[in-house]
């Protein structure tokens, strides 16, 4: 017998199944309710028939918008759709990513994302990906992107956790990417494996700034909802980020630290297969030492994990540039591993 699964928002359009926090569906864009975390369901409730509908394609494909001619989707999520496009001009493939369609028609989202992409514009960083520039097309903004061949961080954790110097350098170049965003007044909101690529040249790139908020100056914080929804990745958000708190840089701090432990023990620290378990966890419980699970890490980043992952912002580690201080410390003295071997692929 099938099981409904209990990590939902069910699409009323296509009928997905969409765990992660967000307002749009992340296989065909449409408006999810308001209310993203349902009461559990009974385990034993068989799940009901998906209604079979016509695959639509994407009218934009084939499209050409200025210098750009869009040649398919890579990926779908809560704030837009991202496109693979040749830049005809230059002769390069690019990313373009479109705001939503539900998130153009809001005045003040449309504005916030024409503001802060302009700021992440002018955001050069070796760790953090590129941003060619703003535009729009009939009145949905978008950006173009660089387009990274290789793979996603959460891909090579699949395999295992990853040697340890691997380990070491990937959230080291991570958090160097965070410092230069936070010094920007930039915090990122959505700090996963999903959203690091390992390219096929070695680099190291944080991606995916589409949530990402400019603090307010007066109090350097802010409240991050839209549409009282809390926007960021459940498993990875931290404990003021989940309830729609006043987060700050420290947010993406607690992310780093979810990240280092998933890298280096290859589970995330607050797993369960309920939305509302992995939060009450998140709020309540400590992860697994992560010395139980990988015997050789080093007391250094099992003291840099263990404060990264602090329930109470002011407790934390307070800046990435610490983190990236103590780990280039910790470098000289972990053994080389084998080097991650990205595969193909493209963000």
């Amino acid at each position: 017998m099938a099981f409904v699964p209990v990590l939902s928002v069910v699409c009323a359009q296509c009928g997905e199944q969409n765990s992660e926090l967000g307002v749009c569906c992340s296989a065909c864009g449409s408006t999810l309710p308001s209310e993203t975390i349902a009461p559990d369901p009974d385990e034993t409730q068989p799940s009901a028939p998906r209604p079979f509908l016509p695959l639509v394609r994407d009218p934009r494909i084939g499209q050409s918008i200025g210098q750009y001619t869009i040649l398919g989707v890579l990926g779908r999520g809560g704030m837009g759709v991202v496109y693979r496009a040749r830049d005809d001009k230059r002769r390069r493939d690019v990313a373009l990513k479109f705001l939503s369609a539900a998130l153009v028609a809001d005045a003040q989202a449309k504005a916030r994302f024409v503001r802060e992409a302009r700021v992440l514009s002018a955001l050069d960083h070796p760790n953090v990906g590129s941003i060619y520039e703003l535009s729009e097309h009939e009145g949905h903004p978008f950006l173009a992107l660089a387009l990274y061949e290789g793979e996603t961080l959460k891909d090579a954790i699949a395999r295992g956790p990853l040697p340890m110097a691997d380990a070491v350098r990937v959230v080291q170049r991570i958090a160097a990417g965070l410092a230069a965003a936070h010094d920007a007044g930039i915090v990122h909101r959505d700090v996963k494996p999903a959203n690091v690529i390992l390219t096929s040249s070695t680099q190291i790139k944080l991606l995916d700034f589409g949530i990402a908020k400019l603090l307010d100056p007066p109090t350097g914080s802010s409240v991050l909802t839209q549409g009282g929804v809390v926007l960021g990745t459940l498993a990875y958000a931290a404990p003021e980020q989940i309830v729609g708190e006043p987060v700050d840089h420290r947010s993406d701090l607690w992310s780093l630290g979810v990240i280092a432990y998933e890298a280096v023990t290859g589970t995330p620290p607050f797993h369960a297969k309920r939305r509302s378990v992995i939060a009450s966890r998140i709020f309540a419980d400590e992860p697994t030492p992560p010395k139980q699970l990988r015997p050789d890490i080093p007391e250094a980043l099992t003291a840099i994990i263990h404060g990264l992952l602090r329930k109470v912002p002011d407790e934390r580690i307070q800046r990435a540039a610490e983190v990236v201080a103590r780990l280039i410390e910790l470098c000289s003295s972990v053994q080389p591993g084998d080097s991650i071997r990205p595969r193909s692929g493209a963000r």
